[in-house]
């Protein structure tokens, strides 16, 4: 019987709970603001993946909170980290990861965001076991554009 790749260990900074504060630039999602978020994360399907849930609460200010799941596991053949996504606008990515270099995790991918094709890129900074920033980028001709970032606590 097949074992999760012992790579899926790099990945238990995801393990658990944390509260994230946000901020979204001027964009596709709407003027600058502010915002409170979770993340959650636990391995599952036989602790081959981990599933991921993260959610933006909605506020005054922030009126159109995005809800995302997913699941980031180890393809042995490509030997890359691999992320996939759905949110709650029927947008998707598909991304991979080489890995971990020093504290950050890069993963880039393609997918479909308000009925258009989109390439993304998510960076994840590890500031410690207890704390990390996501930040969600578009690729927008040659030039990435924030359409995020959370500071993430446990």
């Amino acid at each position: 019987m097949r074992k999760p790749a012992p790579e899926l260990d790099q990945l238990k900074l995801f393990d658990g709970n944390w509260k994230c504060e946000g901020k979204q630039p001027d964009g596709p999602f709407g003027p600058t603001n502010g915002y409170k978020s979770s993340f959650k994360g636990k391995k599952d399907v036989d602790n081959f993946w981990f599933a991921i849930e993260y959610e933006q609460k909605k506020s005054k200010d922030h009126s159109m909170p995005i809800k995302t799941k997913g699941f980031v596991g180890y393809d042995a053949m490509a030997k890359k980290f691999v992320n996939t996504g759905f949110d709650n606008t029927g947008g998707w990515i598909i991304e991979t990861s080489p890995g971990w270099e020093a504290d950050k995790l890069v993963f880039v991918g393609e997918g479909a965001m308000m009925g258009r094709k989109i390439v993304f890129r998510e960076t994840y900074t590890k500031s410690s076991d207890k704390a990390m920033t996501w930040m969600g980028e578009l690729k927008v001709w040659k030039d990435w554009i924030s359409v995020g970032t959370d500071t993430c606590k446990r």
